[in-house]
């Protein structure tokens, strides 16, 4: 028996839907665009980006909130590549304030949406001495010598704010293994392309925007005797090429503490990429990241014979760019040997300029205010602090927050040392323990080489170090869930 065809009008009504939702979303697409025509014609391209940038972004601070964590990676993603953005973007934006938006949002989502027993972490040591060091950097938009409260907010924000924000979202949100594997991928990672994109610049040739701000600013400091100094997508060679020291010694060391010879050989032949990225930077000051990273290495082994051949390797290496001439007709070597040498210009003009600051601190144990000093020119700022070069980040703390500053500014960056050395001698999991030996060795060159260069001060620097407390502090968390991963299944009872 055939079925019955069904002829009734609401069936009938029910097929023709398709076609009019199909009607509906063809109306309203047609609307959609005569609005943003509108909007072009009145406001400009810029406005009508803005409306349709607007909801995603929205969409995406909302996430932040609802997921702290997610606000800390992105911002992290961010911090490499921030140098290039501002050069490529054909508007001038402060695209530094999306680091702060990203970390403001996530710490507002950790105050009201944190569990107790997460946020019950952040009762350290580490974070009531950054605590201190914030609250006497906020004092100092009173201090009689600020003439600029614009320069005060536009420097307590790299001198302390972002320091607090990381520590807290990360200390709070990071508490597996694989938080750990996915900042050091994203680490690792980002830092390849800024290696590759070096290359590029040092072998193929300047483009775009990267050309243009060399010709119109960076000609001075990176085109020295017709050759470039490469500085990748970050704001400058100086922090580039700290950039790949740091990445490099992380690398080797886990490099030379893997025990599988394939993971090993592809660590060694990354850390040459880093190392060459360094190279080609032409930075001098972040050689002292690879001497006081692989000396540490050293020390924390504990191995006599070790240290003794590494001891004897770093000798090695410094008597050949000390006493040598061996491959001078390199320009990376010879940028290299002269980081050495008491008698370069450079470093002359440097101790130089800091007799004078001796004379003009003197009587101000509090500091002239935060961004009265080179930074301070864009603000209106005037004066001798605005016009000599402050290479040393050490340098401008003092300059800025006066010894009582400096002395408060280095007790959270000692005490991350000792914490550290603690933390790591309770890791049971070999495999953490030697990740986290890699951080410590690449966060102390890090500090020793912020002497010679203000790289604690920039991205992405700041938030790597940053992120390498927050790991070193959480270290024994993630070590429980390591080592229950690792531990033999129980059989079960019968």
């Amino acid at each position: 028996m055939l079925p019955l065809q069904n002829t009734n009008s609401r069936a009938r009504y029910l097929d023709t839907r398709p076609a009019l939702r199909s009607l509906s979303s063809l109306l309203a697409l047609l609307l959609l665009g005569a609005g943003l025509g509108k909007v072009v014609a009145k406001g400009g391209v810029p406005l009508a980006l803005a409306m349709v940038a607007g909801p995603p972004a929205l969409y995406y601070v909302i996430c932040c909130f609802r997921q702290p964590k997610l606000g800390l990676i992105s911002s992290f993603y961010f911090g490499f590549f921030l140098g290039g953005v501002s050069r490529w973007s054909p508007v001038a934006v402060p695209f530094g304030l999306t680091v702060d938006g990203l970390l403001t949002i996530s710490l507002l989502g950790i105050l009201f949406t944190g569990r107790k027993a997460d946020t019950a972490r952040l009762h350290n040591p580490m974070t009531y001495a950054v605590l201190m060091w914030l609250i006497y950097t906020i004092l100092q938009l009173v201090n009689p010598e600020s003439r600029s409260a614009e320069a005060w907010f536009y420097s307590v924000r790299g001198f302390s704010f972002y320091w607090l924000q990381v520590l807290i979202v990360g200390v709070v949100t990071i508490s597996r293994m694989a938080d750990l594997n996915r900042i050091i991928r994203i680490w690792s990672g980002c830092s390849f392309v800024l290696a590759i994109w070096s290359f590029e610049q040092q072998y193929i040739g300047l483009v775009g925007a990267d050309k243009v701000w060399l010709e119109t600013f960076g000609y001075t400091t990176h085109l020295l005797q017709g050759q470039l100094r490469s500085f990748s997508f970050v704001s400058d060679a100086g922090q580039f090429g700290a950039v790949m020291a740091h990445i490099t010694v992380f690398t080797l060391i886990r490099g030379l503490n893997e025990p599988k010879w394939s993971r090993k050989i592809g660590l060694f032949i990354l850390a040459m990429v880093y190392f060459w990225g360094f190279a080609v930077s032409g930075s001098r000051g972040p050689v002292l990241v690879l001497g006081m990273g692989f000396s540490v290495y050293l020390l924390l082994k504990g191995n006599v014979p070790l240290l003794v051949a590494g001891g004897l390797l770093l000798l090695g290496a410094y008597g050949l760019l000390k006493f040598t001439r061996v491959g001078q007709s390199n320009y990376q070597i010879q940028r290299m040997r002269s980081s050495l040498d008491p008698n370069d210009p450079s470093l002359q003009v440097r101790l130089n300029n800091q007799k004078t600051f001796k004379i003009i601190m003197q009587n101000k144990p509090f500091g002239v205010g935060l961004g009265m000093t080179a930074t301070g020119a864009k603000y209106g700022v005037t004066g001798a602090l605005t016009e000599l070069g402050i290479d040393s980040w050490y340098v401008r703390i003092w300059l800025e927050t006066g010894v009582v500053g400096l002395v408060i500014y280095l007790i959270p960056v000692l005490l991350m040392i000792v914490l550290a050395l603690i933390n790591i001698r309770r890791l049971k999991d070999p495999r953490l323990r030697s990740t986290m030996e890699a951080l410590l060795c690449g966060y102390v060159g890090i500090v020793g080489a912020s002497y010679g260069n203000q790289l604690l001060g920039q991205f992405p620097t700041n938030l790597v170090v940053y992120l390498t407390m927050v790991l070193l502090l959480v270290a024994p968390v993630l070590d429980k869930e390591a080592t229950a991963a690792a531990a033999p299944a129980q059989p079960a009872v019968s």
